[in-house]
């Protein structure tokens, strides 16, 4: 039976489950926003704002959070029901969506018991004690402030953000290879886009919970739906609200993480590829272009406004330290060289940079004596100096970075301490300060047999007792393989005058190389 109003009816279930999570997440997940204890008694080094005790910010960051995640639940029960009515007509394509979907996340949830309660970092516990406090954590960006607490109230936990990461990435994985199956020729060469998903480091980094997996996910949506309605554009069913969705989707993983920000490009490609710009056969089609258009626009102006208020300084910094600190060891030379180093040392002491050189890490940067007190007032003059110093001294610059990049594909002579994942373990062992204030706030997510936890990690990281690589480990954690594939793919689509699939591997090439460039660790 069709649902004659799905959207009163999405409405009614989203605005009863909101008020059940929010009540029970209050209690499970987040801290009294009216509690009288300061949001920056644990805050570090700069790292995020401080707020009053109790003032109106947090107050309004509280309703924010539970209004987004009201959004969330509207949308994904509209969608759901849509999705039912598609299942019950036996549509071949919704049918495989969902078993595959349930098979990835049923794979996931194994793993994550098997390393419960996932593969936190430091920066996880720091951005998790922001999120519980009801308070904004610039590090990572404030995407990531955000998605945390309203992944809490959706999830009413504090795991929400590793399961909610799971339900969408297999949501993706189900699109991604039923549509495939149904476009191909070869429904074969669909059902192999499944291997992926289950190779270790994806497993292991679906429970890894930070912006890394859940932007892949969206990014992956995002490129995957602009090919599958180049090639089958009647899959489209309104034009201009798929253009105004996928814009923002595109806008919000440009300002993510910032080697994304040339996915704007894909805008004006997603226009040509949607024909929003085609000759209008009404004026009602012409109004519907200009207010798509106009929708676009607004968000990227919001998304830049959010992104110059809301960053991060001191997080920038993290792109430099990691080859400055290796090239620092050698002569270096350039006509502006004295006047760039001034500079630089203006914002960081460039001395301590100098006597804790790493390729692998920045270890200046966790002591409290790096910053300069007044370095907010020479970023500027510090970026340009640095560009400036690398330009001057490519060889230098890219000596350092291919060292990073050899140990990040688990290549090359390097101390084992360094190996792939292994400060998740190595955390564990000695349960620091940061983790230790985690797990003694959140009882659940202590895990169930530390040693267990352990060994099951190493088992996905491919790594023995002695941090040395178990056969192949070397090879399925290694980025290369991927790049190569995408690098001649690229070509092929230049040969083969496929604009579109050129333009979008040119893009994420473009992105590789800025990661490279600007990596901040292995």
């Amino acid at each position: 039976m069709k649902l004659t109003r799905p959207r009163r009816t999405a409405l009614v279930i989203s605005a009863v489950l909101l008020v059940i999570l929010v009540t029970v997440s209050q209690f499970s997940a987040f801290d009294n926003p009216f509690d009288a204890r300061s949001v920056g008694e644990l805050d570090t080094g700069g790292f995020g704002f401080d707020a009053p005790p109790i003032g109106a910010g947090k107050i309004a960051m509280w309703l924010a959070v539970r209004i987004l995640a009201g959004l969330v639940l509207y949308a994904a029960a509209f969608y759901a029901l849509r999705f039912a009515e598609r299942l019950r007509a036996g549509d071949p394509v919704y049918r495989r969506w969902l078993w595959v979907a349930v098979a990835v996340f049923a794979v996931n949830i194994v793993v994550l018991l098997l390393v419960w309660p996932g593969f936190w970092t430091n920066d996880s516990y720091f951005v998790m004690a922001k999120a519980q406090q009801n308070w904004i954590s610039t590090w990572q960006n404030v995407f990531t402030a955000v998605y945390f607490p309203v992944s809490m109230v959706l999830v009413p936990s504090v795991i929400g953000p590793v399961i909610v990461q799971v339900m969408f990435g297999s949501i993706v994985a189900g699109y991604v290879v039923s549509r495939t199956v149904d476009t191909l020729r070869r429904p074969w060469l669909g059902y192999a886009l499944l291997l992926p998903f289950l190779t270790l480091p994806v497993l292991l980094f679906d429970q890894y919970p930070l912006r890394s997996t859940i932007h892949a996910y969206i990014e992956l949506a995002v490129v995957f739906r602009i090919l599958i309605v180049r090639v089958r554009p009647e899959l489209v069913v309104n034009r201009y609200r798929e253009f105004v969705f996928l814009s923002t989707a595109i806008a919000m993983l440009a300002f993510w993480r910032s080697e994304c920000i040339l996915y704007l490009l894909l805008i004006p490609m997603l226009a040509v590829t949607l024909r929003i710009f085609r000759r209008p056969d009404a004026d009602a089609r012409r109004g519907r272009a200009v207010v798509a258009v106009g929708l676009v626009a607004a968000v990227v102006v919001v998304n830049v406004g959010i992104a110059g208020v809301l960053s991060n300084a001191k997080y920038t910094v993290t792109a430099v330290l990691n080859p400055l600190s290796v090239m620092l060891q050698e002569p270096l030379g350039g006509a502006d060289l004295k006047a760039n180093l001034a500079a630089i040392d203006r914002v960081i002491d460039l001395e301590l940079v100098r006597e804790m050189p790493s390729a692998y890490d920045i270890p200046s940067y966790w002591t409290d004596r790096l910053m300069r007190p007044d370095y907010k007032a020479h970023m500027g003059e510090f970026q340009r100096a640095y560009v400036s110093l690398v330009a001057q001294n490519p060889g230098a610059f890219l000596e350092a970075r291919v060292r990073t990049f050899l140990v990040t594909n688990s290549l090359g002579d390097f101390p084992r301490r360094y190996a792939r994942g292994l400060e998740v373990i190595n955390v564990g062992r000695s349960l620091d300060e940061t983790r230790a204030a985690f797990e003694q706030r959140n009882p659940s997510m202590v895990p169930f047999d530390r040693d267990f936890q352990e060994q099951a990690i190493r088992a996905f990281l491919l790594l023995d007792a002695h941090d040395d690589d178990l056969p192949l480990g070397a090879l399925i954690w290694n980025a290369i393989p991927a790049l190569a594939l995408m690098l001649i793919f690229f070509v092929g689509s230049i040969v083969r005058r496929r604009w579109v699939y050129a333009g979008v591997l040119a893009i994420l090439l473009t992105r590789a190389g800025i990661v490279f460039a600007t990596a901040p660790a292995r």
